[in-house]
């Protein structure tokens, strides 16, 4: 889970999958396909080709290629190139599918996982990937007196496997995982690139630098890295599945988008993701580029302060609900970059996802009743905070977004005190819940396709994103019960509910779902978009 940029400055986005072979084949997303423009349309190329140099401009840096020691999304589009975990994502779809482990069996109660490994997965150093050396991966993440256990990898061992209980080496083909209670998302959480697989042998070797010189088991292998310059990883020969066809790919640091969109013009990069609002006509418009819009489940919004009065009142955060054009800043601000969002906090394609659940279209003479109803009276005054930066979810910035929010607001006769803050001072005020105002900007995104997250994280009581303190038992109920079980039905239904709750007594303004700009020379062929957003190169070829 993420507000981009306090945990991860670098965190990549959840997507459900989107495959690109010289057009959009396909989406997760029933209700809403990706947008191909005119100039992303081209007819598949013949081949594929096998050799080529593949070049990515991107404006972040990995920090380190360790899976236990990261939270940047750059570091885990790296490693999902370089480091498979047990399970991974399908190519078209949020589906869990074989990867190291060729299949499994979850116990009746759901607490117990047992994996059958794929017999003959190597290291890149020749080393076997077998039960021990995934238990070891495992044990240092979870034991905190393992030798090879570090305090920076809090964020795998307690957000993302803080639910195992115990990982045993059955023999080198079977392995067994406990967990603490059932969880329905563990094998969602199994398959992102946080539970990748680096060779225990490197590990011994030089447990504090192996995140400068990986050497993991997929389908490319580490080749050299530059810092603030350029990352580069090269084909494995030796590969367990079917080699790639690319020789290599150069992840170059450009942090300017100016020049990022520059070099794919020119044909010095190849592609690259997250193109800005400013920039998408000029994109459609160039007909050696492909361009992929694409609806992931990530939101931005407003929190509601339920600590500062009058915020404490359902009914002034419905009439801000019903106040707010989020339609129209969707449609006028983002330039397609953005869904309005339909079913409220349920993210688009993952269980439970039902459109037409929100209610809040805007209506500013319902929003005036609300107000009276709650007797607040007339020249409201409320503060606000929003950071001045854009995010993909937020594309036009929340300096623009909030102006526009302060502008709705004013017609309902509140008076917003806005702050328009850079990224350290706004990520200072949003951890001090002492100076938080009446409404504050965020943006959330998953770390593993699971509505648990989502909802969960930011609604349940207990929860450290739920920056609204906002408590309803009911709702607590629901998102508490869905967790715990794997009947996808179920649990669908019971986030439906849990949605509905959430509607009826808001704890934030949900202003839009994201859209994911990705843009890419028609050279390249068959590359698509992992589930959270990352590019998977082992099937790409470049057509010349």
């Amino acid at each position: 889970m993420s507000d981009w940029g306090v945990r991860r400055i670098t965190r990549r986005r959840f997507l459900t999958s989107a495959i690109l072979t010289g057009g959009l084949v396909g989406s997760a997303v029933p209700t809403a396909a990706p947008t191909v423009t005119a100039s992303a349309a081209a007819a598949s190329q013949p081949g594929p080709k096998a050799g080529g140099i593949l070049v990515r401009a991107t404006a972040f840096e990995a920090d380190t290629l360790d899976p236990a020691r990261t939270t940047s999304g750059e570091s885990a589009l790296i490693m999902n190139n370089l480091m498979d975990g047990l399970v991974k994502f399908a190519r078209d779809s949020v589906k869990v599918e074989p990867s190291v482990a060729m299949s499994w069996e979850v116990s009746a109660g759901g607490k117990i996982h047992t994996f059958h490994l794929r017999e003959g997965v190597k290291f890149h150093d020749g080393t076997p990937c077998d039960a021990a050396a995934v238990k070891f991966n495992f044990d240092r993440i979870l034991d905190s007196k393992n030798p090879f256990h570090r305090d920076d990898m809090d964020f795998a061992q307690h957000d993302l496997l803080g639910v195992v209980q115990a990982v045993e080496a059955a023999n080198p083909a079977t392995l067994k995982i406990t967990l603490k209670d059932s969880y329905g998302p563990f094998l969602n959480v199994l398959a992102t690139p946080y539970c990748g697989f680096g060779s225990p042998k490197a590990i011994k070797a030089d447990p504090d630098g192996f995140g400068s010189h990986p050497v993991g088991n997929g389908a490319f292998k580490f080749a050299s890295w530059t810092r603030k310059a350029s990352l580069e990883i090269v084909r494995n020969e030796n590969y367990w599945d079917r080699t790639a066809h690319l020789d290599k790919i150069i992840s170059k640091y450009v942090p300017e988008s100016s020049v990022r969109l520059s070099e794919v013009e020119t044909g010095s990069s190849h592609l690259f993701d997250t193109v800005g609002v400013r920039d998408i006509d000029r994109v459609k418009s160039n007909p050696q580029l492909r361009l992929l819009m694409v609806p992931f489940p990530a939101w931005a919004y407003v929190y509601f302060n339920l600590r500062l009065p009058p915020m404490e009142n359902k009914k002034v955060r419905q009439a801000i609900c019903y106040g707010v054009d989020t339609e129209a800043i969707v449609k006028n601000l983002y330039n397609g970059i953005g869904k309005w969002p339909d079913a409220g906090p349920l993210a688009p394609g993952l269980t439970g996802y039902q459109p037409g659940l929100n209610p809040y279209k805007y209506d500013p003479v319902k929003a005036k009743a609300l107000l009276g109803e709650a007797g607040v009276g007339a020249s409201l005054k409320l503060s606000m905070a929003a950071y001045n930066y854009e995010r993909p979810y937020i594309p036009a910035g929340g300096g623009k977004v909030a102006q526009a929010i302060q502008a709705d607001l004013k017609k309902l006769d509140i008076d917003v005190d806005l702050q328009v803050l850079d990224s350290a001072p706004f990520a200072a005020l949003r951890k001090d819940a002492a100076r938080r105002p009446h409404l504050l900007m965020g943006g959330f995104f998953d770390d593993y396709p699971d509505q648990d997250e989502f909802i969960f994280y930011n609604g349940e009581s207990t929860q450290t994103f739920n920056r609204s303190s906002w408590k309803n038992d009911e709702f607590d109920k629901l998102v508490r019960e869905a967790r715990r079980i794997s009947d996808e039905a179920k649990r669908a239904r019971l986030y439906q509910q849990a949605a509905k709750v959430w509607l009826e007594d808001p704890p934030q303004l949900i202003i839009n779902y994201g859209v994911d700009a990705s843009v890419m020379r028609k050279t390249v062929q068959n590359a698509f978009l992992t589930p959270l957003l990352m590019w998977r190169f082992d099937r790409v070829w470049l057509s010349e």
